[in-house]
């Protein structure tokens, strides 16, 4: 037992060391380009749309980093599912999404201290949501892997909806500005708007998940939803 979870974390930082960079250069590399690509980000929605009031006392780059940080893991996930060949454990796949995730985590919390802001105990529902987060991304893995195995056509147009899924999640706008109506009831059932609002509750809005038991409630459904869909699609897999 201790053998094999042994094997299984040297796996994981194998694949993780794929996605990051085997060498320094490469990680300093591909960190340079993610920063880039954030800042690009950031700058053109502060200085071209007009981001950039403060929001709960906090500048909106924060805010921005606060919910890219989680959707970086999801989308991740989402598109190694797809991509997934079966020539490894996908449990390896998935651990290792969640070791970058841990990495991203904390260089979020070090730019929020730089930015002066102290660690509080609304940190702590950090930790729930990153477990929400990766036992909803495990069930994504589980139907998207076995939607592959029944039709790659399936996947292939699932990953087109991958950005557009994420783009109106709420990640680059607040919930409350959204005055279209259909757009708004899309990020009422979007249930990775509620993964992304959770990191910012406890980041930026300083409120606890139990403030909000309808969201909570409707999450927990669509979790138990996905959970009977993994099984059939599982089974219907398994016949082809």
């Amino acid at each position: 037992m201790e053998s094999n979870i042994k094997e299984l974390i040297k796996l994981s930082r194998e694949e993780l060391n794929n996605k990051i960079g085997n060498t320094i250069y490469d990680r300093l590399k591909n960190l340079f380009k993610a920063l880039i690509l954030f800042i690009t980000i950031w700058f053109t929605l502060e200085y071209f749309m007009g981001y950039n009031e403060l929001i709960n006392s906090h500048p909106f780059i924060l805010w921005l980093l606060s919910g890219i940080t989680p959707s970086v893991y999801m989308i991740g996930v989402l598109y190694d599912s797809i991509k997934y060949k079966g020539d490894k454990p996908f449990v390896v796949v998935n651990i290792s999404n969640f070791m970058l995730f841990l990495i991203l985590l904390f260089i979020q919390i070090v730019v929020f201290r730089i930015f002066g802001f102290e660690i509080d105990c609304y940190y702590s529902q950090m930790f729930i949501f990153m477990l929400l987060a990766f036992l909803f991304m495990e069930l994504c893995s589980v139907i998207l892997i076995n939607l592959g195995k029944i039709n790659k056509r399936i996947n292939e147009l699932i990953e087109l909806c991958i950005l557009p899924l994420f783009a109106f999640s709420g990640i680059v706008f607040q919930f409350s500005d959204v005055s279209n109506r259909y757009l708004k009831a899309f990020l009422k059932v979007n249930p990775f708007t509620y993964i992304v609002h959770g990191f910012r509750s406890g980041f930026i809005y300083k409120k606890w998940y139990f403030e909000e038991p309808k969201r909570f409630a409707y999450f927990a459904s669509i979790c138990l939803f996905m959970l009977v869909i993994s099984f059939i699609i599982s089974k219907i897999s398994k016949k082809k």
